[in-house]
């Protein structure tokens, strides 16, 4: 009898075995960056694929920089414009490494309702990736060739990392904030921005790995502020940093104050703000209180810092820079 039971529960175990879905790595085209943008008034598509085989060409492919291939499609909606990038490569694209979402600055002014609405019913990619917003061409921005990764977006996604935490001049915006920040009454959303630098031309061609100092590059430029899921304006980097200071989202920048002819280096270490707003006889008024926590880092001018009162007022200079 226990042999016979052994031999059902053997058979149930084989019944369950196996993979569903199951896909060979090397029939997938790994995605890793989405560029959108239109072009009379249809969607255009552009992605970035990671090679995972090297061929001397891959047919159909409108830039092939080694490591990464560029593909485009047109479409009157998203889902269609994909489809078409589908159809130039050889292999299935697959969207579940997605790092990087790149939006047009004019899509992001007529609103981006569209766009999440078609990433929000994708199941197939995460929920994790950044978005961007560009004046450029996102097509554009992916197709520079970066020398110290193997792709535009990795160098991307890696640069909103380090200047977030190091510098404070831009934010990071993952998709599944954004989501929340647009459904969630009272708060607008705010997406960093990114621009090419440089000579695009050359920018695009191998030689750009070969130099010292790059022909162009891409480089991450302010925040977009908007009003529900439409852009309605931009900071530029100092007022950037401000508004990270503000909503708390500064980790570590710099501050420089002037002293005689020079200035002294300010490294904020830490940085906790505190809102309060006030209604009184209908008149709203928001105090805003900054707690920071720095150090002098760089001393440029003749001056003792020993000395008590000298401090307190570099200390009350710094809040007001």
């Amino acid at each position: 009898m226990k042999i016979i039971k052994i031999i059902i529960i053997m058979s149930f175990v084989f019944l369950l075995t196996g993979c569903f879905s199951y896909k060979e790595i090397n029939d997938l085209a790994i995605v890793n960056a989405i560029g959108i943008s239109k072009e009379n008034d249809m969607f255009k598509i552009t992605i970035q694929i990671l090679n995972t085989k090297k061929p001397a060409s891959v047919g159909g492919a409108e830039n092939d920089s080694g490591d990464t291939t560029i593909f485009t499609g047109k479409g009157k909606t998203i889902l269609e414009a994909i489809d078409k990038t589908s159809l130039k490569s050889p292999k299935t694209l697959y969207l579940s490494h997605l790092d990087l979402v790149i939006v047009d600055e004019e899509i992001a002014k007529k609103g981006l309702l569209e766009i999440i609405d078609f990433l929000a019913r994708d199941n197939i990619s995460s929920k994790e990736f950044n978005i961007l917003i560009t004046k450029d061409s996102p097509e554009d921005v992916l197709k520079i060739i970066t020398p110290l990764e193997i792709s535009v977006s990795t160098n991307i996604y890696k640069s909103i990392t380090t200047s977030e935490e190091n510098i404070g001049y831009t934010k990071q915006t993952r998709y599944d904030k954004l989501l929340k920040m647009i459904l969630e009454k009272g708060i607008n959303p705010s997406i960093g921005g990114i621009k090419v630098k440089g000579d695009l031309k050359e920018g695009m061609d191998e030689d750009n790995l070969s130099t010292s100092k790059a022909s162009s590059d891409v480089i991450l430029d302010g925040i977009a502020i908007f009003k529900s899921d439409k852009l309605v304006g931009w900071l530029n980097n100092k007022e950037s940093s401000t508004f990270n200071f503000i909503t708390n989202n500064i980790k570590k920048t710099v501050i420089n104050i002037p002293c005689n002819d020079n200035y002294i280096g300010i490294k904020v270490l830490d940085s906790n703000s505190n809102i309060r707003p006030n209604l009184n006889n209908n008149n709203l008024t928001i105090t805003i209180n900054i707690d920071i926590k720095a150090s002098v880092n760089e001393l440029n001018c003749n001056i003792n810092l020993n000395k008590k009162e000298l401090v307190k007022f570099y200390e009350k200079y710094s809040k007001k820079v």
